[in-house]
């Protein structure tokens, strides 16, 4: 191997080198993605059914950060908050119970430091913590706290302690989120650079990274709202609302293709409230033309009512309820076995008909209980009393007149009209009553933020119950009740996001520890979706001309550059799979990156005018990287990068276009383009 041979090769090894070693040092940043372990799995379990009720009954009393209680300078509701400990010193040492501080304080060794105060542990307690502690003191994030004495946490926040509902939601945000932060003695992340936050709202907000056109927009404006601007005018962009529907259709039809994406496109279009597209999806009217599709929600689950009664109650009110199918739920106090039959009874008369969703004025759900007694469920919203019903009087001979128009229409292909008396009417009526309006409200959002800011307010997303407490209780009430007033408008809440100082922080932490993802002191990585990932990919290939002949962004050229740029859109998202709270990054999809015949027939065909012929002309290789990393990357390259790679393309004329082939490729597969950061 000569000299030249050896460079070559060596460049090649450190350009690979530096990649995994992004993906390392991105991944080391990103708790959500390795996959849990069986042994894990066990040890959350022991913590939440051991360890967690006690603190929530017996210490969140006085060591609370939610409920800003720090007696002794003491937090127990976190492993941040234990490993840091109070005035006496750190409360564990993960792996050494005898060396814990906790463990002292709850065996009484020390009469200046007893806890609890006035009701001790009981041995088999004690030896749970001791055994917890031993194994390491695993500690999830912000799962099921239950207390069965406590009030609802929503109920626990007086109205006249917030802020009023007159201010901004970015101010709202920044108060709440910049309190708890002071609380933890924590400084936030600085704010993100210019580059890397339009990165980032054009990624949210359209589903896609910012063409060279809008980034040199958005980067020569003067004006100091230009951030405002920069949000308005992606909002009224044709991505916005193909993001928007995206993303919806996961959360009611878990993407699946099919009619209700019609619908969306009208309602999203038309800015509905979410009141109105909740309400025009629950009732399934065929009779209401521009709701046209809205039915395909209850179609799809129709043959299944368990599902449905779930599915409602889990994507519209944050309220997983399926546990209590067949016993009141052990950790939850509301949801009892009646209140799930009660749920269930809101769609117990529904039925297809002919491939139609139709409706009964009769029948009655019932159910066995833990003790096998058979019992007629009443309608029950997720709190409150008993729905009263006048029950109406269906004789033999009408449901035989009933079952005679019923396949009357079914030959005919037509709906059923919707009945005079309709329960799902009824659970419309009382998912919007006054103050259990709150349960619409709250989950969506929770999921709007848990979408932009990384993880929700309240974790998982579908317990939203009254005993487990949210990181920012305040905030998300506030948010809540502000969403209802402003007539659960849904573009008007995602701004605020964006616009808060939380949104907008680094995704940098140089300290040591990085802080809990729910604090948000530090912006939170996100795995791109299929969409996001899709057109970052199709876009970085693009050739920079393609956007010079269209400066404006609002321009009729700009959204055909987009088209043209997206037309293989379909196939390379179906290269990836939705990211989940517990996602990894497949074999399968580093393999397609790798060696797949249409990601090279795609993204690198050398027929095409694109990035790689533009580069492959270019003869000033340091404009060449600079180019490159402001196509793929949206900034320049720092000096590091910029030598490196500079001597990995410093080869023959022969070679350079196969070097240059491999630098882009890099660059479109590392962690920075395949991450939201």
């Amino acid at each position: 191997m000569n000299k030249l041979q050896r460079q070559k090769s060596l460049c090649m090894l450190l350009l690979q080198l530096k990649v995994i070693a992004f993906l390392f040092a991105l991944l080391t940043l990103i708790p959500a993605l390795p996959i849990q372990a069986a042994e894990l799995a066990d040890e959350t379990a022991f913590f939440e059914n051991n360890i967690r009720p006690i603190l929530v009954d017996s210490c969140y009393k006085c060591h609370s950060i939610k409920k800003n209680k720090s007696k002794g300078g003491l937090f127990l509701d976190s492993r941040q908050g234990l490993m840091k400990g109070g005035d006496n010193g750190p409360a564990i040492k993960p792996g050494h119970a005898a060396e814990s501080l906790l463990i002292s304080a709850i065996n009484y060794e020390d009469e200046d430091l007893q806890m609890p105060p006035d009701d001790p542990l009981t041995p088999e307690q004690m030896g749970h913590f001791e055994t917890w502690i031993n194994d390491g003191a695993v500690f999830p994030d912000r799962l099921i706290a239950s207390s069965k004495n406590a009030e609802s946490w929503w109920d626990e926040i007086e109205p006249e302690s917030l802020l009023p509902l007159s201010s901004k939601p970015e101010e709202v945000i920044d108060h709440y989120t910049l309190q708890k932060l002071r609380i933890q003695s924590l400084i936030p992340a600085p704010p993100a650079t210019e580059t890397a936050w339009l990165r980032r709202i054009t990624l949210d907000l359209a589903g896609r990274p910012p063409t060279p056109s809008e980034r040199n927009d958005y980067l020569f404006n003067p004006s100091k709202t230009r951030k405002e601007e920069f949000v308005n005018y992606l909002s009224q962009t044709s991505c916005f609302l193909e993001q928007q529907i995206e993303e919806f259709n996961w959360l009611l039809m878990d993407g699946k293709k099919g009619k209700l994406k019609p619908y969306l496109q009208t309602a999203l279009g038309e800015s509905r409230a979410w009141d109105q597209i909740f309400k025009e999806i629950i009732l399934a009217d065929y009779s209401n033309v521009s709701s046209e599709g809205a039915t395909e929600f209850i179609k799809d689950r129709v043959r299944d009512i368990d599902r449905l009664t779930n599915d409602v109650s889990v994507r519209f009110f944050g309220v997983n309820i399926s546990c209590a199918q067949c016993h009141d739920h052990p950790n939850v106090t509301d949801w009892t076995q009646a209140r799930y039959y009660g749920m269930k009874s809101f769609f117990g008369r529904t039925f297809e008909n002919g491939g139609f969703v139709a409706e009964k004025e009769y029948g009655q759900v019932t159910y066995k209980n833990t003790q096998g007694d058979t019992l007629k469920a009443s309608l029950q919203f997720l709190e409150g009393d008993a729905i009263k019903e006048t029950l109406s009087n269906w004789t033999d001979e009408k449901r035989k007149s009933e079952k005679a128009l019923l396949e009357s229409l079914k030959k005919e292909k037509k709906p059923v009209p919707p009945p005079v008396y309709s329960r799902r009417s009824r659970l419309v009526e009382a998912g919007l009553a006054e103050g259990q309006a709150g349960y619409l409200a709250r989950a969506i959002v929770n999921r709007l933020w848990h979408r932009l800011m990384g993880t929700g307010l309240v974790e998982p997303l579908d317990q939203m119950h009254g005993d487990n407490d949210p990181s920012h209780p305040e905030l998300l009430q506030w948010l809540s009740l502000w969403f209802i007033e402003h007539d659960y408008n849904l573009n008007g809440l995602i701004r605020g996001i964006v616009l808060s100082q939380a949104y907008q922080r680094s995704s940098a932490w140089e300290s040591a520890e990085r802080p809990a993802k729910h604090l948000y002191a530090v912006a939170n990585i996100r795995v791109l979706t299929p969409r996001q990932y899709a057109t970052a990919l199709l876009m970085g290939v693009t050739s920079p001309s393609d956007w010079q002949n269209n400066p404006d962004p609002s321009s009729p050229q700009h959204e055909e550059s987009l088209k043209k740029a997206f037309k293989d859109l379909s196939k390379v998202r179906s290269w990836f799979e939705r990211p989940t709270e517990t996602f990894h990054f497949s074999v399968e999809e580093a393999l397609q990156l790798s060696n797949g015949e249409e990601v090279q027939s795609i993204l690198f065909d050398s027929s095409a005018v694109g990035l790689l012929n533009t580069l492959t002309e270019e003869r000033d290789l340091d404009h060449c990287i600079q180019q490159a990393y402001l196509h793929i990357y949206h900034r320049t390259p720092t000096e590091e990068e910029a030598q490196l790679l500079k001597s990995f393309l410093n080869v023959g004329k022969e070679t350079f276009p196969t070097q240059l082939k491999s630098m882009v490729w890099a660059l479109l597969t590392s962690p920075e383009s395949r991450l939201n950061h």
